[in-house]
């Protein structure tokens, strides 16, 4: 049935359901970002200071990072039960933050936020990236028991946003890649993270929520697997990565976030204008036929402004032209 004059935030939910929008999704008018006050995984913005399991970040160009220098938490990972305290989510407010943070939120959009610092992240977190890694070889199972309790949190923490927030999606963040291959091996992965991802997705959908993982860096070898994890979307599909091989093999069964080249091309004052408008518009001819792509630039460059408005303006007519129906 042909779809007509459906509200960005109707047009994002054929998306989301796999069926093919009326036209290229522009993210903006479709989410809402709630920053949940309630939650306190790290300093948001230009904030430096402390999370809630005692971490130190400093904010590096809007971005926190825990602080190079200070002491870890977490030294000895058979020893996180007893060093590590996860906040009772019990004991918090929920309801006087929700009110606070969703005041002025607009029903016509769906409600995005942002869960930062997932299992692996939480642990470099502590322990630093170094010493993450060796935990993962000398101590394997005590780094599961650890990724278990963290989904744990997590998981009670999307009950809590469903019925205060009313969120529509959780933005799952885990990152497992650098720009050249995965972190750590596959069976790494598959052992110790892929189990306690898979729970928090199926409790996400058991809530009625969306579920976006977002795992930056060249993820390939794994990216089957995570499709298979029942995922609503992959963000934030870097061009590092094998994109056509992605669309042809997964492009039915996951939505993608992302594609566009910011390191390369948004960010990169060598390119100019119409170098990124052309890359918005060969991403979105890559990955939007038949649905399932929102196309952004993960860059927080000025720049980034002619990225949206030409995601905007090329995606407003795709799926209208002839040349989409022969793709």
């Amino acid at each position: 049935m042909e779809k007509n004059g459906l509200t960005p935030k109707e047009n994002m939910l054929c998306v989301l359901r796999h069926e093919v929008p009326e036209y290229v999704p522009y993210q903006p008018e479709a989410f809402q970002m709630i920053r949940a006050n309630a939650i306190h995984e790290r300093p948001y913005g230009y904030v430096t200071g402390y999370d809630w399991f005692g971490v130190h970040w400093t904010s590096e160009d809007g971005l926190p990072v825990p602080t190079a220098g200070v002491e870890h938490v977490l030294k000895d990972i058979t020893q996180w039960r007893e060093v590590v305290k996860f906040p009772d989510l019990d004991d918090w407010d929920w309801e006087t933050d929700a009110k606070r943070d969703c005041a002025g939120q607009d029903p016509d959009k769906l409600t995005f936020i942002i869960m930062g610092t997932g299992p692996f992240e939480r642990l470099h977190s502590l322990m630093g990236f170094e010493g993450a890694l060796c935990a993962l070889i000398t101590d394997p199972e005590e780094c599961e028991s650890f990724f278990s309790a963290v989904v744990d949190f997590k998981i009670k923490q999307m009950e809590y946003l469903k019925k205060y927030y009313k969120v529509d999606l959780v933005h799952f963040h885990d990152d497992w890649g650098s720009q050249k291959d995965l972190f750590f091996h596959p069976d790494v992965w598959r052992e110790l993270l892929k189990p306690h991802i898979k729970r928090a997705v199926d409790a996400a959908h058991a809530m009625g929520i969306y579920f976006i993982m977002h795992s930056c860096g060249k993820i390939d070898r794994i990216v089957d697997e995570i499709v298979g994890l029942g995922i609503d979307v992959l963000d934030p599909a870097q061009p590092i990565n094998d994109l056509a091989r992605w669309k042809r093999d997964f492009g039915h069964k996951v939505a993608f976030m992302g594609g566009i080249d910011a390191q390369n091309v948004v960010d990169n004052e060598n390119c100019s204008e119409e170098d990124i408008r052309r890359e918005v518009r060969e991403k979105i001819d890559l990955l939007a036929p038949g649905g399932g792509y929102i196309p952004f630039a993960v860059s927080l460059s000025p720049r980034n402004a002619i990225a949206l408005d030409e995601i905007k303006k090329y995606g407003r007519d795709f799926y209208k032209t002839k040349e989409h129906l022969m793709r």
